[in-house]
């Protein structure tokens, strides 16, 4: 591009505006490219929105304060006809102020100082683009920070030029400009507040008061009728029952604080079969009509009252209990409001994953210890006891001296015994402060109640007829429930409020467990559409299976010659004994172990587990003598939480299975005798294990169906037949035809198929093997004693960082054999828990993308079509219970509010579903549900992937929400910005705003380079040593430099040297709304050095997350629901809160700026279907037909186009913080995080501290030694 014509300054010239919404932009008709920046317009002069125009006022007089300039507010409240509007096309008089130049070559915009000479445009020192200064004046008024110092600018610059990025590239976008709602506050953090007061109440005041109202006592008797029974104590001590519609007070208005818990039969239904619900005034009990025979009909809501008038819920694990309230299902959203008495106990006392291990540990050593103490104190005490009684009836002096002094001893003994127990109660420490998220366990933490829940388990197990029979007593434990609830509510919330005080966290946690997500007609479709293609493609894969399992079989001839399987690498490890075609097996050995001693250990321990078929949260339990007993998640071994990481060899024990069985966790065939088992006692069900056993001996009468999760672990074997021999040429052949063993095990008999039925699924341990699946070209090979490894041979150029194994057990002695003698090297295949763990099936969902890029491939045509037929039910093999037990309740009786749907082609049911959405089920915060928030995209060979777009917008209502971009990743670089006072002043926080792909600059391309692969590989691979060097650093591995382990040399070295600096401050505080961590995170509870063990919760807690929804927000997409004629409105509202949100989270760190680049959503979806990007058509094996595209995604000057801000109430100020505390406190500090020089870091630390440091990045010799002996 050349130019054209030059210009002068001062040169007057006649326009016509083209624009003057985002930038004053006029046309000379032959040449458009002339900008007039805001400040160059007359003045004063603001822009209207409404009239989509600049305007300004000739002779406006301030009557506020005449020596201030007037505002924009000010200007805006001016009568319009007292406006000069600069309508577009109109003819104007302008003066040239400066001839720009810009030289557009192919690539990246270049910035810098000619970007810069626009007056409009607002750049940090190296050029990162801020917000206008339209925007920046209305959003950072009042504030002003002092300017970071010039030391810290020449070091942000030094830093991004060491790691290749060249500050003047810096990004050209239009100048965003539009009139925001005004500020509800002097600043910022007064907004915030204000907004989060108005947002929060009245629910904040009711949860205020009922945290601290007592109740009345409870009732003696319970009314049995259906409905709501209200319990009225009176002040003289006297009470009575009435009938109620619902929980109503005195007055006749709704209860507005409850606490609430109910109780389902899951075996019949999902909806509620009683329910209770305490107040400050009164108690509650409620009945279902079909409980009492009174109704066919199961699905019975609860009523709480008028849905507009404001009330509090609170419960334990609350999401369950919300499902069953009738006012929740409706469009419109009611003003119930639930708290969650376990996410209070998560957020304020939960505990790390990381850190359940040793919690485990310690308690159970604990335990250990107390029984000890427990033994030791009450054989002193028995000791004492006997002494007392020999001196009543001692005569004879010395003797009663000699007791006496015994007696002493033994009182001080016993003193010292029991003090012992107190002074160690009086010690805190972590492990003391946090407990699992059950209600008991709670319960125990926060007050110290014992709660007995061993009548739980009959909602589990009992009939409706055993219910009703003893329906006082399941009241009365209901009752109970929820009086311990309100006891942990009481304990809980004043904690909460005190580590997370800010009105907006309790805002956010109230709005989160409102959920909504609406379904029509195509759910059922849905359903049914993905199983049956499931079906399908599963029984295509044992077609697969089957074939290639016939070929291989057909190397052995009918008389039992044949071979080439002994040097193939996967046939070669079958059993190829030769067996008769459908000879009988006999009486199992498991069967005569039952009737030889039902009672016996080995029955107790290895066969009944099986027969009962006990399952933990749907995964069946699993038994070897490697890792005794277990249970598999996608093929990866997993124990029991009660077993404390240890292997157990018996399970039906009250530790392990009974609190499982009844809390539903754990499942069986025969609830009832799997509990009576588990909960022992003198007298056995003899009986009952002998009916049991001969129940399953009757269903398969030879053996158990291939593939049996349970009964194929028993011993089918009859000890009266002689076994064949494992090599086929010494072994005898029997009469008739024969088939190897391996075969002749997979035609086993099974239920409703023919005898000698070949049936061999994908989690077969015969299918890798018959696939012939291999690892990086190298074939699969069994082990038992180290799950699926893979065989390299010793000669072969094979680079990795594994150790070869070694086999102890007796099974693998042919591996032993081949790694000894055979020039063989064998590895584990990767686990992601790491090198200890084994991989139970390389076919598992865990290894579907190795199969896709060829990692684990296989030569055959069946086997790839197998191994693609596998990887697409994959997704349906793992989701699909949760799936298909969603409840949906649907509007029969047309009350949930959707609009009317009788005109053709709309569909004509619809119904709702509640997430059970645990709103703080981690120590971060973070909101979980195991079904929606961990729910994929739709991908077009995953079958039933498709789950989110079954969320519909009823007609007349739209789906708007937006992807947060990138989020975490700009809070986590801004924090590093902030020890500058600059955006964009680390290298991670330039690459985040300013970086390109087609530069070279941005994240992605910067990893790939390190990595020396392609971008595209770097996207999906950000682990390697020289990656983690070269963006985290070096660590200095000593804590004397700067008070704490130091990283320096990164590119992302300032951002980890700021979170861990508050992570690891003796109050940590998230810098945008001040919320605390949880005690079991708390540095003040955790001994010296203990909490960087767990610094990565700790860090994850600091980086907290945008909460906003109305309807759900899955991974980091925001989704609300709202009416047809408002959706562009919710567009911009969206905008608004981001651009509000990201500023405040920037004010905090002392920033008073933000850039343009994060200001706003990249784009704000409008649709009528749940799902990612507005253009997906959601097409999966089960759903061929696209979804319509009748949808709208609109970036910011789009959504202004549309529509118009609003205005917010005002409010109370809060109190002030100092806001530059992330600011570093020197240039040392800095440039100390820069260098990658460790003696220029020790340098930096003498200058900043005034101390001489020697050593190396280790540390001095005699501090290492300390280190050293310290950690022994």
């Amino acid at each position: 591009m050349r130019k054209v014509f030059d210009v002068r300054p001062s040169l007057l010239s006649l326009a016509f505006p083209k624009f003057l919404f985002w930038v004053g932009a006029v046309s000379l008709g032959f040449f458009d490219d002339i900008y007039v920046p805001r400040q160059y317009l007359p003045s004063p002069s603001t822009f209207d929105s409404k009239e989509r125009a600049y305007f300004w006022v000739i002779d406006f007089q301030n009557t506020e304060n005449s020596q201030e300039p007037p505002t924009t507010h000010m200007l805006l409240d001016t009568p319009l006809v007292d406006r000069m509007y600069i309508d577009v096309g109109e003819l104007v008089r302008i003066r040239v102020e400066a001839d720009d130049f810009f030289d557009f070559e192919p690539g990246p915009p270049k910035g810098g100082a000619e970007a810069s000479a626009d007056a409009g445009t607002r750049r940090a020192p190296y050029t990162v683009l801020l917000l206008s200064r339209t925007l920046h004046e209305q959003i950072f008024a009042n504030i002003s920070f002092p300017p970071p110092e010039k030391a810290f600018v020449t070091i942000a610059k030094e830093h991004l030029k060491k790691h290749g990025l060249d500050p003047s590239q810096g990004s050209v976008l239009p100048d965003t400009s539009f009139t925001l709602p005004r500020l509800q506050g002097a600043n910022l953090a007064e907004h915030f507040h204000s907004i989060g007061r108005v947002a929060s109440e009245p629910w904040l005041s009711l949860a205020k008061n009922l945290s601290t109202a007592s109740f009345p006592p409870r009732p003696e008797h319970v009314n049995v009728q259906s409905g709501w029974t209200k319990y009225t104590y009176l002040p003289d001590g006297s009470s009575y029952w009435e009938l109620v519609p619902h929980p109503v007070q005195a007055d006749g208005t709704p209860e507005q604080c409850l606490v609430f818990d109910v109780e389902t039969l899951p075996k019949y239904h999902p909806y509620a079969i009683m329910a209770t619900a305490g107040t400050p005034t009164a108690w509650y009990t409620w009945i279902s009509p079909w409980l009492l025979g009174e109704s066919p009909e199961e699905q019975h809501l609860i009523p709480l009252g008028d849905s507009s008038v404001p009330k509090i819920i609170v419960g334990h694990n609350v999401s369950y209990d919300r499902a069953r309230v009738a006012e929740e299902y409706n469009l419109t959203m009611s003003k119930n409001r639930f708290i969650d008495t376990m996410s209070l106990h998560v957020a304020v006392k939960g505990i790390s994953s990381h850190q359940r291990p040793a919690w485990n540990k310690y308690k159970k050593a604990k335990e250990v210890a107390q029984e000890q103490r427990d033994e030791a104190v009450a054989a002193v005490a028995d000791m004492l006891l006997e002494v007392e009684d020999k001196l009543a009836t001692e005569t004879d002096e010395v003797h009663r001296t000699q007791l006496v002094g015994r007696r002493t001893n033994l009182s001080r003994q016993l003193a010292v015994d029991v003090a012992g127990d107190e002074e160690e109660e009086t010690e805190k420490r972590w492990e003391e402060l946090t407990s699992a998220n059950s209600l008991r366990d709670v319960a125990k933490l926060h007050c110290g109640i014992e709660v007995d829940k061993e009548i739980r388990s009959d909602f589990m197990t009992c009939s409706r007829e055993d219910i009703l029979r003893g329906i006082n007593d399941y009241l009365a434990y209901n009752i109970g429930d929820v009086s311990v609830t309100h006891s942990v509510y009481k304990a809980a919330f004043p904690e909460f409020m005190a580590r997370c005080p800010h009105p907006v966290s309790f805002a956010g946690i109230l709005t989160m467990g409102s959920s909504i997500l609406p379904v029509n007609n195509e759910w059922e479709n849905y359903l049914e559409q993905a199983e049956r293609v499931f079906q399908e493609m599963a029984n295509g894969v044992k077609e697969n299976l089957k074939a290639v399992a016939e070929k291989a079989c057909a190397m052995m001839a009918p008389d039992g010659t044949g071979g080439g399987w002994e040097d193939d690498p996967w046939l070669s490890q079958l059993d190829w004994s030769p067996k008769a075609a459908g000879t009988s097996r006999g009486s199992p050995q498991w069967f005569l172990d039952v009737s030889e001693d039902p009672c016996s250990s080995k029955v107790y321990e290895r066969i009944l587990p099986n027969l009962l078929e006990l399952s933990f949260e749907g995964h069946p339990m699993a038994y070897n003598s490697k890792e005794k007993w277990h249970y598999l998640v996608d093929g990866e071994i997993h124990r029991l939480q009660s077993a404390n990481g240890r292997k157990i060899g018996s399970i039906l024990s009250k530790k392990h299975a009974l609190p499982l069985l009844q809390n539903g966790q754990m499942t069986s065939r025969d609830l009832s005798l799997a509990i009576r088992l588990a909960q022992g006692g003198k007298e056995k069900p003899t009986q009952d294990i002998l009916d049991l056993a001969k129940r399953v001996l009757d269903q398969y009468p030879d053996s158990a169906p291939s593939g049996h999760p349970f009964l194929d672990q028993l011993d089918w074997k009859n000890p009266q037949i002689v076994q064949a021999k494992r090599t086929a040429a010494k072994a005898p052949k029997p009469k008739g035809p024969l088939w190897p063993k391996w075969y002749w095990e997979a035609t086993k008999p099974k239920k409703d198929t023919p005898p000698g039925t070949l049936d061999i699924t994908a989690r077969s341990r015969l299918a890798p093997l018959l696939l012939r699946l291999s690892w990086l070209g190298w074939p699969l090979v069994h082990s038992r004693e180290h799950g699926w490894t893979f065989r390299v041979p010793g000669s072969a150029e094979f680079t990795t960082r594994a150790s070869p194994l070694k086999f102890f057990d007796p099974e693998d002695q042919a591996l032993a054999d081949m790694a000894l003698h055979g020039g063989f090297l064998f590895y584990k295949m990767p686990h992601k828990d790491g090198e200890s763990a084994n991989v139970g099936s390389p076919l598992s969902k865990t290894f579907m993308k190795f199969a896709q890029d060829g990692t684990l491939s296989s030569p055959g045509d069946e086997a790839k079509e197998a191994l693609d037929l596998n990887a697409q039910c994959s997704y349906w093999i793992s989701a699909r219970d949760r799936i298909m037990n969603q409840m949906v309740v649907w509007d029969r009786s047309k009350q949930f509010g959707f609009p009317d749907v009788s005109s053709e082609g709309t569909p004509q049911k619809w119904g709702l579903i509640l997430p059970q959405v645990i709103t703080m089920g981690t120590v971060t915060r973070r909101a979980i549900e195991k079904t929606w928030l961990t729910a994929s995209n739709a991908k077009k060979n995953r079958v039933g992937s498709e789950l989110k777009a079954m969320v519909r917008a009823p007609p007349g209502y739209a789906i708007v929400g937006a992807d947060v971009d990138s989020e975490e990743l700009w809070i986590s670089s801004c924090m590093g910005d902030a020890q500058f006072g600059l955006h964009g002043a680390t290298a991670i926080g330039w690459m985040t705003l300013e970086g390109t792909k087609s530069a070279g600059t941005d994240l992605h391309s910067k990893t790939a380079g390190i990595l020396g692969i392609s971008r595209d590989q770097a996207k999906a691979q950000q682990l390697a040593e020289n990656l983690y060097a070269s963006t985290k650093g070096r660590n200095t591995h000593r804590n004397d430099l700067f008070d704490h382990k130091f990283w320096f040399g990164g590119t992302e070295s300032f951002v980890f040297n700021k979170l861990e600096d508050i992570a690891l401050s003796d109050r940590p505080q998230t810098p945008a709304l001040g919320c605390g961590v949880t005690y079991a995170l708390s540095k003040e509870y955790l001994p010296p050095g203990f909490g960087t063990d767990y610094m990565t919760s700790r860090i994850n807690w600091v980086v907290p997350i945008i909460w906003a929804r109305y309807l759900i927000s899955v991974h980091d997409e925001l989704r609300y629901l709202v009416k047809e004629e408002d959706k562009y409105r919710a567009a911009l509202a969206l905008q608004v809160a981001n651009v509000w949100t990201r500023s405040m989270f920037a004010y905090r760190l002392g920033m008073d700026d933000l850039p343009q680049g994060v200001a706003f959503f990249s784009a704000v979806d409008v649709d009528h279907v749940l799902r990612k990007e507005v253009d997906m058509p959601c097409v999966t094996p089960s759903q061929p037909t696209p979804n319509p595209s009748m949808a709208e995604s609109l970036d910011i000057s789009k959504t202004l186009e549309y529509t118009h801000g609003g205005s917010l109430w005002a409010d109370v100020t809060m109190s002030r913080q100092d806001n530059l505390t992330h600011r570093a406190k020197g240039i040392h500090y800095l440039q100390a995080q820069a260098t990658s020089d460790f003696n220029e870091v020790k340098q930096m630390a003498q200058l900043a501290t005034g101390k001489k440091y020697e050593g190396d990045i280790g540390g001095p010799k005699k501090w290492m030694k300390k280190s050293f002996q310290s950690a022994k």
